[in-house]
């Protein structure tokens, strides 16, 4: 384009005053030559002819300008920043220097907008991912919300079911024991005494068959508070069999089905359990034994082992399946295959109440038996051989408060079968009244101090006023050493008992046989008769 004179001139003076060009001359040894434009803006002002190049342009000595050289944003001394051209042109060597300071501004300035955009882009991803894993973890969260509700729901169903079911349960054995205790009472005839055996052996069954349920309801509402209390006996496993086949033969018979309930010739006579859980235990799985299998045969073992007893209970069912394995032990759970009957509590108890004790209960691989696979039951427990000193003879007066006239009768009865003088009081009434007259009779005859009023104190901890404390506390301000014995049918808590806290007080659970009972008394009193010596 052939341009006018004036805009060439215009466009020079812009182009002078933007780049502000410098151009250098220098020869083949890098001396300086001529120059024209303003050096000082690029920290040149010292340029001198002759000399060679100053210091900001002296790393170009050396290279090589057979070609063209172009180097961008070159900071000089001065800070300032150019663009540098090395040209040789008609055998002549120049160096051209364009200020890029502005240029290298906008640079900056766009890369530095590129780096923000960057690095919010990076934020905003990061802020991304984090509500990608908010999300999936509402999501997470949501999902195990609708789980629980799920799980609650049938949760809700199942008690329901075992609410319709236990009435079911305690309704049918109540019937029997009312059923065949009004035909007893009508049957005078000596020759109904047959009859009357197998109508007693009828309500002995249905008996135990409620009190197992009462049991595990029980067990059940404990283990939900944790307020399960364990205790250890000496116990025989030989008299457990027989209370077992007592209960069981007659209801196997009846169904055709072989029951064998035995005892390992290597099973000690005595060791020692929590025998109350041990034959609660023994009793569901039994039952449910016998409860599954229509034909064929029910085998209960107890081994020993390494102070572990040991309860294998094999039938011939019809097994369970293995997706029900684990479910048969959850609480409310019964088998698919389960006829009537049975609330679904008893495994889910029997395997806590196996594991509170130190032990376990699994259910063994079934047999090949493809017509009766059956299902087989280990309940595994730790039982220690007891180390038992013989049994001294006891004596001396004892005082029983209890509202039961037939826990009063028997009390009576295996008292004074050890030598004991027990002396029978059914109410808070009468024990004040007997109180008032030991009172009395100690003031005319004796001190308080030098004959107490009874040897032994023994009272159920709620009576039917739920006043078995305050019993004990009326007793004890006569005599505050008495022992006293509390049975109770349920644990009370550690404030209900603080006033207790006495050496010669035993709390014993209900329901106690005579053996322990009689084991217990004779460590109170022999205590009490070692203290009363060295006193």
């Amino acid at each position: 384009m052939n341009l006018p004179e004036p805009i060439q001139h215009f466009m020079a003076k812009q182009i002078e005053r933007l780049a502000a060009p410098l151009c250098i001359e220098y020869d083949s040894l890098f001396c300086l030559v001529a120059y024209d434009g303003p050096a000082a803006r690029y920290g040149l002002e010292h340029l001198t002819l002759g000399e060679i190049l100053p210091p900001g342009l002296d790393f170009l000595q050396g290279m090589d300008m057979g070609e063209p050289l172009s180097l961008s944003f070159v900071t000089l001394p001065t800070g300032a920043i150019a663009h540098i051209e090395l040209r040789q042109a008609e055998q002549r060597r120049f160096i051209l220097l364009f200020d890029a300071s502005e240029q290298h501004r906008l640079v900056q300035a766009q890369q530095q907008q590129a780096n923000e955009v960057r690095l919010l882009s990076s934020r905003q991803q990061r802020t991304l991912d984090q509500l990608s894993r908010a999300n999936a973890a509402i999501e997470a969260q949501r999902n195990e919300l609708e789980q629980q509700r799920n799980e609650l729901a049938a949760l809700n169903q199942a008690q329901a079911r075992y609410i319709a079911m236990m009435s079911h349960e305690f309704r049918t054995p109540l019937n029997a024991i009312l059923g065949y205790t009004d035909l007893l009472q009508r049957q005078d005839d000596p020759l109904a005494k047959a009859a009357q055996r197998h109508h007693l052996a009828a309500i002995r069954r249905s008996a135990w068959h409620l009190s197992s349920m009462v049991e595990n309801v029980l067990e059940q509402a404990r283990l939900g508070r944790d307020q399960v209390s364990l205790t250890q006996e000496p116990a025989e496993p030989s008299e457990l069999v027989m209370l077992l086949n007592d209960l069981f033969q007659s209801q196997a018979k009846e169904r055709d089905i072989q029951l064998q309930i035995e005892c390992d010739e290597n099973t000690p006579d005595r060791v020692m359990l929590d025998i109350v859980r041990i034959r609660q235990i023994a009793i569901n799985l039994i039952g449910n034994a016998l409860r599954y299998t229509s034909q064929g045969s029910v085998h209960a073992r107890f081994s020993y082992a390494s102070e572990r007893l040991i309860l294998v209970v094999q039938d011939t069912g019809p097994g369970i399946p293995e997706a029900d394995r684990e479910r048969i032990f959850r609480a409310y759970e019964r088998g698919e295959s389960a006829p009537g009957g049975g609330a679904g509590l008893g495994l889910s108890i029997c395997r806590q109440l196996a594991q509170l004790m130190g032990g376990n209960l699994e259910l063994l691989q079934q047999t090949n038996n493809k017509e009766y696979p059956g299902a087989c039951f280990q309940f595994v427990v730790p039982a220690p051989i007891p180390d038992e000193q013989p049994l001294t003879p006891i004596s001396g007066r004892v005082l029983v408060l209890d509202d039961d006239p037939d826990l009063r009768e028997w009390l009576d009865i295996v008292l004074s079968e050890w030598g004991l003088q027990p002396t029978l009081l059914s109410g808070i009434g009468e024990l004040k009244q007997w109180l008032r007259e030991q009172q009395n009779e100690t003031q005319h005859k004796h001190p308080i101090t030098d004959l107490p009023i009874t040897d032994l104190f023994i009272t159920d901890y709620l009576l039917e006023d739920g006043v078995g404390v305050e019993a004990m506390q009326m007793v004890r301000r006569l005599d505050p050493d008495i022992p006293v014995v509390m049975l109770t049918g349920s644990v009370p808590s550690e404030e209900s008992v603080r006033v207790n806290q006495n050496p010669n007080f035993l709390l014993l659970a209900k329901p106690i046989s005579a053996s322990a009972l009689r084991i217990s008394l004779g460590k109170m009193l022999a205590a009490q008769q070692q203290y009363t010596a060295n006193v």
